[in-house]
């Protein structure tokens, strides 16, 4: 079989760079380079589908170093090397390394290549069907994006920071990033803007029992029942710089203090963070900590806007609507679906979805999706889709509906000010966390979009 997969081959010694090189031509077009200037260079430029790494190279650079910038391309690193020690071995898999070989073990060199590719053709089969599995979008820039992330995410822990408008659907992305890591451990999620910061530290770190008024036993915080697993942290924006300061410290470590505790805790965990406004922003505006920044940006991906990617949007509306009843949208409903600004995106088409299946038809056409979109343009307060909430739901529970979506549209209006929109909407500060706390409308509404 012919192969034609693009190899770096990172040597210093000339005699076994050549042979090297020789034996690889069986798998594609070889580049070969014998120091780490060059090799740098060259993934600067290209990123080929597998490079062959010299841990020791002459001079003063490690070919280990060169691994941050693999799995920035996606690229599939090896490392070749003198060093047998687990040590060593340990911190090259820990930095995004694929496979590790022994230059000193005996095997025979060809054999051993051919080894590394076996391995190599079956990574690349597992991303590939998995991978397809997860990216559901016909946005090509997005799915793009999507493609290199989840290509690097069983590569190496580094943490993950999404960011994407409210229901663009963060938690969704987060969940599916976790499962296709396949971690052992739970999927935690904490939203960081919902809890009061009297009680952050203790949901965050845990408590010992007796560490406060009600604290009558010893509480896990988020960190550690995310042991081995993800931790989410949605909104980390909103985060105090205070708590900043601390979150870093523990991502560092991967070790923290409960509150009112003498003993640390560890926690082995991977952090996946999102948020509505720009990081890079906040920083510059000293609302967000540089350090902590940089920690948790290493792997970034923004979510479009579902109005930037419309030809998704018959295709979710199809998936949200499957059931027993099988209901077809007609032409002029997938051209209205496609003309609509969506700002509430996901969420706002979830609700569409939802009060579609009321109406309980077959065949969906562009006036009953009109009378139902929330537009902004009708004059009677009372509109379809509220109407349909209550039918749905009763009195009681479309008010508190109601009520969350109003703070939290007017909390996203205010840039997260918390404080600045609990004077506007001239509520108690209990009932506004309340609101935009509850968990059982996201389930009921929102799904965790």
């Amino acid at each position: 079989m012919k192969y034609n997969y693009s190899i770096l081959l990172v040597e210093d010694n000339d005699l076994l760079r050549a042979t090297t090189s020789r034996l690889l031509r069986k798998y594609g077009e070889v580049s070969s380079v014998s120091n780490f200037v060059e090799a740098e260079s060259y993934l600067q430029r290209v990123s080929p589908d597998i490079a062959f790494l010299d841990l020791n190279l002459c001079g003063n650079k490690m070919g280990d170093e060169l691994l941050p910038q693999c799995v920035k391309g996606g690229v599939y690193p090896v490392i070749l090397s003198s060093f047998d020690d687990e040590k060593t071995i340990a911190k090259c898999l820990s930095k995004g390394a694929q496979d590790y070989f022994v230059k000193s073990s005996g095997e025979s060199l060809l054999s051993v290549i051919d080894e590394i590719f076996q391995k190599f053709f079956e990574y690349k089969k597992i991303q590939t069907d998995c991978i397809e599995d997860i990216i559901v979008t016909h946005n090509e820039s997005y799915r793009r994006n999507l493609k290199f992330l989840l290509q690097n995410v069983k590569m190496v822990d580094y943490p993950i920071s999404i960011s994407g408008e409210t229901g663009t659907g963060k938690t969704i992305l987060a969940e599916k990033i976790h499962q296709f890591s396949g971690v052992p451990g739970n999927f935690v999620c904490l939203n960081c803007s919902s809890i009061p910061s009297s009680v952050f530290e203790s949901e965050m770190f845990g408590h010992a029992a007796g560490a406060f008024t009600g604290a009558n036993k010893m509480a896990q915080g988020k960190l550690k029942l995310a042991d081995n697993g993800t931790l989410f942290l949605d909104e980390i924006d909103s985060l105090s710089l205070d708590f900043q300061v601390k979150l870093l410290k523990a991502l560092e470590e991967k070790k923290f203090y409960p509150v009112g505790a003498d003993q640390y805790q560890t926690s082995n965990f991977r952090l996946i963070c999102a948020s509505q406004n720009s990081l890079a922003d906040k920083v510059k505006k000293n609302e967000f900590r540089d350090d902590l920044y940089y920690r948790i940006c290493c792997l970034s991906i923004a979510i479009p806007p579902l109005r930037y990617r419309k030809e998704d949007i018959p295709m979710y509306l199809k998936g949200m609507l499957q059931g027993r009843r099988a209901t077809i949208i007609e032409e002029d409903g997938i051209e209205l679906l496609k003309s609509h600004p969506w700002h509430g995106n996901l969420r706002e088409l979830k609700i569409l979805a939802m009060n579609l299946k009321l109406l309980k038809k077959n065949s969906v056409k562009a006036s009953d999706i009109k009378e139902l979109l929330v537009n902004g343009q009708k004059e009677d307060i009372i509109s379809q889709g509220l109407l349909n909430l209550y039918a749905a739901h009763g009195f009681k529970r479309t008010i508190e509906i109601v009520q969350r979506e109003l703070a939290l549209y007017v909390l996203k209006k205010n840039h997260n000010k918390k404080l600045k929109t609990i004077a506007e909407i001239n509520i108690s500060k209990g009932l506004f966390y309340k609101l935009i706390s509850d968990g059982h409308h996201e389930n009921e509404i929102d799904n965790e979009i």
